[in-house]
């Protein structure tokens, strides 16, 4: 069985609790020494708890090791039960002195919760409960100083608790400042008129094509006649259009294609169809850009100038991928618009740039 990336963690965790507890055994080794030596406690019996929780230990660590993916929830609640226990025994025996140990509770507790999640945080608060009734119904002291156990008891019910609680919250705090992030990303990536792409967006899939090495065709377009829109209508009108022409260019590209706005009147096509089909898809965009627009129809004489480069065919710089594109677009416009062209190295020592009689223009017919 695969185990996810959440489940990966928690047994990364899972051995790192284990060495915790191996430094928690080599810790109470001098503690029992001590007890036994200078306070003259008689703790036969938590010496063999002491040594029954080392082989416990001990099998714990090598289980996992070796059979990663078995048992995974049952042994996390057995260990920490017997974790529970060990405490509980050294708490009982020592007595007042014992009374130290309380926070142990509070590591088990704790940490079962952060490694593990609330459900063992539960788990080992009601063990603790039960462990310290228990204690309390068996034991001369702790019957004795009920204040003690019941300090004890409030300690690792409430602190736990407190501790879950903040960290949820950190959690869902996390949670909507990734959402908000995520959103923030989006939004700088879209256009804020046109809803569609902008030029960051398109600066880095770009970048991820080439990078990729993916052949792909680079369509720079122009809108003819865009200015007069803004003059005689007034802007909001030329905002309209724009979204219009926006509309128009995500319905006329294929979904595997790209289209982006650049600003202003200027927009971006990526395609990865061969040469036929992108000439086929300026074609299609020139025609369906210079239809009438506006409610009533009655905005005309809006045309595309579109020039073309490939990757890798014509260079694999950005830059001047850029550039040729920007070219071609260019040369039809000089050409009398409304038409698109490929992008031709013949242009490279003309004076003029994308002018040449040699290189046909294809204007668009309505």
């Amino acid at each position: 069985m695969e185990l996810d990336g959440t489940e990966r963690v928690r047994i990364a965790e899972e051995l790192k609790q284990s060495y915790t507890r191996f430094g928690y055994i080599i810790f109470l080794a001098p503690v029992l020494t001590y007890c036994n030596i200078v306070l003259k406690l008689d703790i036969t019996k938590l010496n063999i708890i002491y040594i029954i929780y080392t082989i416990i230990t001990v099998t714990y660590f090598v289980f996992i090791k070796r059979y990663t993916q078995k048992f995974i929830k049952i042994r996390r609640y057995i260990m920490a039960t017997i974790d529970i226990i060990g405490t509980t025994a050294i708490i009982n025996y020592l007595g007042y002195y014992g009374f130290i140990f309380n926070l142990l509770y509070l590591w088990i507790a704790i940490g079962n919760l952060i490694r593990f999640g609330e459900k063992n945080l539960i788990f080992t608060i009601a063990v603790s409960l039960m462990s310290l009734s228990v204690i309390y119904f068996s034991n001369t002291f702790w019957h004795q100083h009920p204040y003690m156990i019941i300090y004890m008891m409030i300690s690792v019910t409430i602190i736990p608790s407190f501790v879950a609680i903040i960290i949820n919250k950190l959690i869902k705090e996390n949670k909507e400042l990734s959402k908000l992030l995520q959103f923030l990303e989006m939004k700088s990536k879209i256009d804020s008129l046109t809803n569609i792409p902008n030029r960051l967006s398109f600066e880095i899939e770009i970048k991820k094509f080439m990078s990729k090495n993916i052949p792909f065709a680079l369509l720079f377009i122009d809108i003819d006649g865009f200015k007069d829109v803004n003059d005689n209508y007034g802007h909001d009108i030329g905002d309209a259009v724009l979204k219009e022409i926006a509309e128009r260019l995500k319905y006329t590209i294929d979904n595997s294609d790209f289209v982006a706005r650049l600003g202003g009147d200027e927009f971006v096509v990526i395609s990865f169809k061969n040469k036929n089909g992108v000439r086929e898809l300026s074609e299609k965009i020139c025609k369906t850009l210079s239809l009438p627009y506006g409610p009533r129809k009655n905005i005309k004489n809006i045309s595309a100038s579109i020039g073309i480069s490939y990757f890798p065919e014509d260079t694999t710089d950005e830059f001047m991928l850029k550039r040729y594109a920007d070219i071609a677009m260019y040369a039809v416009k000089y050409s009398g618009k409304h038409g698109f062209v490929e992008y031709c190295s013949c242009w490279k020592n003309k004076k003029h740039m994308g002018i040449n009689e040699t290189v046909k223009i294809n204007h668009c017919d309505d």
